[in-house]
This record gives C-alpha cells, sequence and structure tokens, in this order.
C-alpha cells in the first residue's frame, strides 16, 4: 500500500466537468474522472476514496476487487442521482466552474489532489506525459495529448450588477474575443439559436407587461384561476458566449429590479429572484409546478384534490431542476448561485402558490450558502449565528397558506428556547423568471446538515426518522427507533427501573417539552403526522448531544391556534384525549410515560412553566403583531396573485384580520383549558396558586424549574399547583452576593432563606424576592 509521498501507481489522469458526448453504457452522458496506471503492474484501488471534497475524500469509495491493470485507464462516472451496478458511479457531480477532485487511498494518505478550472462542453483538464496539466479535448481512455489551442470560453461580462434601481438604464455586455453573445430575457437558458446580443437592452419597469408564467393555471388539482391584475416584474437577463468553434461559457444570470418592483417594499425586504428555464417547472412532461403528466382525478369519483396524483406530487432526485438563486436583502445582491430546485410538502403541494427545497451542491458550483437568512436566531451550541447552509426552504405557509400564512412562524419564535430542535424562519418576497410569486418563509430543513451546524454532529453519525420513514442513519436505526416505540408503549411505566432505562434512551425534558408546546397549540396535524426522531449514533463526551440518546424535532405546526375553525384546532381542544385516542405506538409511548410519578411530575411543572412564559398573551400579541401589520400588504398582495377568485379586495382584508383575530384570540382564551386539561390527564388534586418573582435585575437573574427568566426582568407573575414543588435559584452577577429570601405566602427555614436555591409548595399565592449584597 502505498504511504504519503510514495509514487503512486494510480493517479488522477483527466476531468470532465461538462459532458456532452461521452456516453456511459447505459446512453447517457455524466461527468468523469480518468484514473490513469502508469506501472508496470496492475493496481488494486480497493477500498480508495474518490471525491470532490477533501474534508470528506471518501464520497465515493472503490468495491473490492477494483483493479486497474498495467498501464490502463479506468474512467469513473460522477452523478449525484444516477445508479448502476453495471459501471462505477460516484454519487456526486462535478462543476464546470471548476473545483477539486481528491484521490485517497485506504489508509487515508492522499494519492492526488487537483484543482481544476472552469471548463466547457466535451473540454477536460488532462495530465500529459510530461507531469503537466492542461485544458484539451476530452480524450477518456485515451492517452492525452495536448492541445493548447483549446481555451476556456470566457463568459460575457454585464455593465450592471443584479439588484434595484431606480431608473430605466442601457445593459450592455463586454463580449470576449472571437465571440457572439446570445441572450434571453424570460429565464431560458441561452443557446446559439437565442437572440444574438448586437446593441444595448433596453432595462425598465415591466410591470405592465403581459403576465406569463403567472397567468398559468395547470398548476393544482382544484381549479385554479389566473390574477386579474399585471403582477409585478423583475428584468431577468441571462447571457452565454459561442466561440467560433461552438465551445459555449457559462451562463450569467442577472436580475433588474425597477418601477413597482424597485418599490421600498421590495427594496427593504429579503427578496429571492428564482431563475430556471420555464419548461423546468411547467413542461408538460417534465414540470414540475404543474398538473403535467401525471395528473389523476380531480376528485369527482376519485381523489381529494390533495391527493391526486400530479407532476408537482413527483419526488426524488429525478425531480430536481436546476436554477439559479439570486438573493437580495435591503437592496443589495448577497448570493448568487446555481442550485437545484424541489417542490416541497405533503398535501400543501397542490395548492397554487408552492413550496420549495432549494439545494446547493457542488454539481451546480457551490457546496452550500455562506449566509445568515435569519438574522443571529439560528445559533450552534456555542451561541453562534449559522451561517453555512447546505439547503434551505422557500414556504408556502403549509396548511396557512391562503390564511394567516405566518402560523408556524409565530409558533416556533414562542418556544424557540425550549429543549428541541425547531427551524428558525425570516420572511422573503420571491419571484420566478422574473415574476411575482408572493411572499414566502425561508425555513431551515429538517436534515442531517441541520444536526450538524446546530449541534455539531457528524453527518455520517446522525440518524432521523421523520414520519417514520427513515431519513439519515441505517436500516437498524429504524429498526431501533420502532422497537424504542413499541418498547416504551407496553412497558409498566410505574415500575422505577423501566422508567430509568427511558430516561438513558430519551432526553426526558426534551419529549416533555416538545410534547407540551404540541398539545397547547392544539395542532390537528399532529400526531401521528409531522413527527421527527434523530439521535447520534457515537458518543463523545465532550459534546452532550453525542449520548445515543432519543430527541424529538419541532416542524410544521401551522395547522394550529384555531386554523380552519375546527375542534382539533380550537382553544379548547383537549390535546390529551386525541393522543389517548390514537393507535400508533408514538402516542402510546406518551400515555404510557405519564403513569410514572417522577415524569407526570416533571410533565406538570414544564407543563406550566411554558405555559407561564413562551405562551403569555402579551409575549403572544407582540410576535403576532410583527406578521399581522408587518406583513400584511405582502399578505395581502399574495392572496391578490393566487387568490384573485375570492380574496381580493375586502374579502383578503377579511380573511386577514379574522385569521389573525383568530390567533389572538387562541393565545388569549387558551390558558384556562390546557391547564385544565392537564390537571386532569394527570390526575392533579391540588389548586393552581400565583407565584410572583420579584428581582434586582442590576445585581442577578432569577430561573424558575425550567425557566431562565429575562436578565432585564425585575418582576414576574406565574400560576403552578400545589401538588409539586417550585424551584427557584438566584444567580448573582459579579461583584454582588445572594443574601436572602424575602416572601409572603411561603413559609421558609433561616437556612432556606439563605440557600441561593429553593424549593417549596405553594399553598397560597405568594410573593418571593431575591435580596443581594
Amino acid at each position: 500500500m502505498l504511504k504519503a509521498g510514495a509514487e503512486s501507481v494510480a493517479e488522477l489522469s483527466e476531468i470532465c466537468a461538462k459532458n456532452s458526448s461521452f456516453k456511459a453504457p447505459d446512453g447517457n452522458c455524466y461527468d468523469w474522472i480518468e484514473i490513469y496506471n502508469g506501472s508496470m503492474k496492475k493496481a488494486d484501488i480497493s477500498g480508495w476514496g474518490l471525491s470532490d471534497s477533501k474534508k470528506n475524500p471518501y464520497k465515493f469509495t472503490f468495491p473490492e476487487n477494483t483493479v486497474i491493470p498495467a498501464k490502463k485507464r479506468l474512467v469513473v462516472f460522477c452523478d449525484k442521482k444516477a445508479v448502476s451496478d453495471k459501471f462505477i458511479i460516484a454519487p456526486f457531480g462535478l462543476s464546470a466552474d471548476g473545483e477539486k477532485a481528491v484521490l485517497t487511498d485506504r489508509d487515508g494518505n492522499k494519492v492526488s489532489e487537483i484543482e481544476y478550472p472552469s471548463l466547457s462542453d466535451d473540454i477536460s483538464y488532462s495530465k500529459y506525459s510530461d507531469g503537466s496539466w492542461g485544458i484539451s479535448v476530452c480524450s477518456p481512455e485515451k492517452a492525452n495529448v495536448k492541445a493548447e489551442e483549446v481555451k476556456t470560453v470566457s463568459p460575457p461580462v454585464p455593465s450592471h450588477e443584479s439588484g434595484f434601481y431606480d431608473k430605466d438604464f442601457l445593459l450592455t455586455f463586454e463580449v470576449p474575443s472571437g465571440t457572439q453573445v446570445y441572450y434571453t430575457l424570460d429565464g431560458s437558458t441561452p443557446t446559439s439559436e437565442s437572440e444574438k446580443y448586437t446593441r444595448p437592452i433596453r432595462i425598465t419597469d415591466r410591470s405592465e407587461s403581459e403576465n406569463i408564467l403567472s397567468a398559468r393555471t395547470d398548476i393544482s388539482a382544484e381549479y385554479a384561476t389566473a390574477p386579474k391584475q399585471k403582477v409585478d416584474k423583475a428584468n431577468v437577463v441571462r447571457a452565454v458566449a459561442v466561440d467560433e468553434s461552438g465551445n459555449s461559457s457559462i451562463i450569467v444570470t442577472d436580475t433588474y429590479f425597477l418601477g413597482k418592483a424597485g418599490a421600498e417594499k421590495y427594496r427593504n425586504m429579503k427578496v429571492v429572484s428564482l431563475v430556471t428555464d420555464p419548461s423546468n417547472l411547467f413542461d408538460y412532461d417534465r414540470g414540475i409546478y404543474v398538473t403535467g403528466k401525471y395528473f389523476g382525478s380531480r376528485g369527482k369519483g376519485g381523489a381529494s384534490p390533495w391527493t391526486a396524483p400530479a407532476n408537482y406530487t413527483q419526488k426524488g432526485d429525478e425531480w430536481e431542476r436546476e436554477a439559479v438563486f439570486e438573493f437580495f436583502e435591503n437592496g443589495q445582491k448577497k448570493l448568487s448561485q446555481n442550485v437545484g430546485i424541489r417542490i416541497k410538502g405533503a398535501a400543501t403541494r397542490y395548492v397554487f402558490q408552492k413550496s420549495f427545497s432549494v439545494f446547493a451542491r457542488s454539481e451546480y458550483g457551490t457546496d452550500g450558502f455562506s449566509y445568515d437568512f435569519f438574522d443571529g436566531e439560528s445559533v450552534d451550541l456555542n451561541g453562534k449565528a449559522v451561517e453555512n447552509y447546505k439547503s434551505i426552504v422557500l414556504r408556502n405557509g403549509g396548511n396557512d397558506n391562503a390564511y394567516a400564512h405566518f402560523r408556524d412562524s409565530i409558533n416556533q419564535k414562542l418556544v424557540s428556547d425550549r429543549n428541541f430542535a425547531h427551524q428558525s424562519f425570516s420572511e422573503c418576497i420571491v419571484f420566478i423568471d422574473g415574476e411575482y410569486w408572493g411572499v414566502y418563509q425561508i425555513a431551515e430543513k429538517v436534515n442531517a446538515d441541520y444536526i450538524k451546524s446546530h449541534y455539531g454532529i457528524k453527518k455520517s453519525d446522525t440518524v432521523i426518522v421523520k414520519n417514520s420513514v427513515l431519513e439519515s442513519g441505517t436500516e437498524q436505526d429504524l429498526k431501533d427507533w420502532n422497537s424504542f416505540l413499541r418498547k416504551y408503549a407496553y412497558a409498566d411505566m410505574t415500575n422505577p427501573e423501566n422508567y430509568e432505562e427511558f430516561c438513558k434512551e430519551a432526553d426526558v425534558q426534551n419529549f416533555i417539552d416538545y410534547f407540551s408546546v404540541q398539545i397547547y397549540w392544539s395542532n390537528g396535524d399532529w400526531p401521528p403526522n409531522n413527527t421527527a426522531s434523530w439521535k447520534c449514533s457515537a458518543f463523545d463526551g465532550e459534546n452532550p448531544y453525542c449520548d445515543g440518546r432519543w430527541r424529538l424535532f419541532l416542524f410544521d405546526t401551522d395547522f394550529s391556534t384555531g386554523l380552519y375553525g375546527n375542534t382539533y384546532t380550537s382553544y379548547n381542544a383537549n390535546g390529551f384525549s386525541y393522543i389517548r385516542s390514537q393507535g400508533d405506538n408514538f402516542c402510546k409511548t406518551f400515555t404510557n410515560l405519564l403513569r410514572n410519578p417522577e415524569f407526570k411530575k416533571q410533565f406538570a411543572v414544564s407543563f406550566m412553566d411554558i405555559a407561564n412564559c413562551n405562551f403569555t398573551e402579551r409575549k403572544a400579541e407582540r410576535i403576532i403583531k410583527q406578521y399581522s401589520q408587518g406583513q400584511r400588504e405582502n399578505i395581502l398582495d399574495t392572496f391578490e396573485r393566487f387568490y384573485s377568485g375570492g380574496l381580493t379586495g375586502k374579502s383578503g382584508v377579511s380573511r386577514l384580520e379574522s385569521e389573525y383575530g383568530k390567533i389572538s384570540d387562541f393565545y388569549e382564551r387558551r390558558y384556562g383549558y390546557a391547564v385544565d386539561n392537564m390537571k386532569n390527564a394527570l390526575g392533579l388534586r391540588g389548586s393552581l396558586y400565583s407565584l410572583t418573582v420579584k428581582n434586582d435585575s442590576d445585581s442577578g437573574r432569577i430561573s424558575v424549574n425550567t425557566l431562565d427568566l429575562d436578565k432585564v426582568l425585575r418582576l414576574w407573575e406565574g400560576k403552578y399547583f400545589s401538588d409539586y414543588q417550585v424551584s427557584i435559584t438566584a444567580h448573582a452577577y459579579e461583584g454582588h452576593k445572594f443574601s436572602h429570601w424575602e416572601t409572603e405566602g411561603i413559609e421558609l427555614s433561616e437556612s432556606q432563606k439563605k440557600s441561593g436555591r429553593i424549593s417549596f409548595r405553594l399553598s397560597s399565592d405568594a410573593v418571593i424576592r431575591a435580596v443581594y449584597e
């Protein structure tokens, strides 16, 4: 086996990142990498790794008995989506804009590492007999011959960068020598058959031009209507340079906002411009946004609209389409990169305004988004803002689409401090190929990348089970999760040994917090739907989350807080009874846990902590107003864009005000019902008493049970049942020292009064004050 620094018997010899002529045995053209054995003996590369990343050198591991004969070449096709047992396919793509290729032996020694430049169609980066590398015409499975006359085609350079402009202008291109530039204005892919660039292009306000994509009505199993008004529009210009030999440059894409589309309401917001060939979305055979060739019944004697098959219900790699993602904030372009997009969601795929999953992949050019989309609200274990994402979601509000739109955002903001993984959200306006597509939520995805960025856990060590389907991990991990649920759904949880085992296998506080908030919200689309569990399969004493315990992940909470006005989402709904009525092991496990006295005590106290702090009417109303007032015009514009048949004008305003009224009413009235339901479900016999905590916030802060009260908070009030003790801790700041407690309605011993942490049962309404020196 080769050691570091030894002469390689097999090494990288040629890379083609834009193959359109060399066909694999299945007839398709994939990107490829060639490995050459220049020695006089065979080279066994079994167990070697091939990758486009130094950090992950074994993205593909060569199987046993992979042998390259002496003086022979092995071509490895590279494609994330393709699978074959007839020839070798590495599960990653190659970026035509240039990146790295790494070959590593089975001992982890780097054998070959090449950083190749931007490449055109059927142009490769090759190693020659003299050891030098250069650009040449592709020669797979053949000796590489220098071809210095072959050069990559430089892209055209626009005179103006993507962004917001106050007035019309003429766009020009710097045309590379020896080339002709071709362009499109509708998002389609420019080729030598497109409009030839011969004079400046006038960029002006296009909002009064005819609707094209937004006029489509074949986008739902229900009867979609086209907007009655002309939607706001941006200018999308895509250009390519083509030389005399027909070689093409990379495509340049820019978005320009003027006039109505450049108005302050967009300029001061986050704006996403998605640009893709319209056929990727609207073609009958391959368009991912339309009913298309898979369309089934509209519901008359057949499937309901939300279950009818259509193109947009199709999933998987083959239903991912390449697009350009441009991101603007406060009028400035922050990101512009090629991405993959898919339709996102379950039943909500049928609604007119659809959600998108957006993927940054190396085969598109950039393996990630380097930006803090959530203004510092998404943080890692150290409290540092997450600024790198492999994927994001452009969410249409889920079930809340065409209602308040932001129920999920409101809910998850209210509980962002609790002990579970949750999604951060931000609001943005989306344009597709230059046409207004409404207000969206930018959201984090529930996947292994989230666990890595938030909890510092390797993706290879991450297990996620979402809606009973394995999202990340092995089949054995899925079996372990199902076995875990079966075990604790039927075990005798009054037995302390069984509960002790549960505590070793699950994060108890995580389970408690998760069930508490879902029950409080009256989430009608949960459980067992919209559930996700995760764990780390490795153990690391320095990372508290690498302990092998199961935890729950919060997502999709919008079917709640009064949505649709049904009994499941009402403020007086009894979530405990609903869970008890379900027959799945997930629900049975929770119901069974309530039989354990320790779990019941911890749940009762934590449930009241959350009700007293996270769901107060004052806190809820403050966040509700951020959306009901701050996003009012954007929501109404979205109503008119997609629901002009029934939500325009007064009807749209009425719907908006009604929905936010329901949310406010829910949080105003929910407390009493939720607390009574919890008391009855747990069989509590005590009384509910008020506890007032006073604190000198300049000297210290206070924690109550699981709550770490705001550092500037001087007065706090909550209610607790007398069945269980309340724990309070005073944390003195540097330069101060806790002295004692002053109380009304609480009997404390002299030693308790001087202790910084005390526990007591309420027997009446009470007041406690922390005194510092």
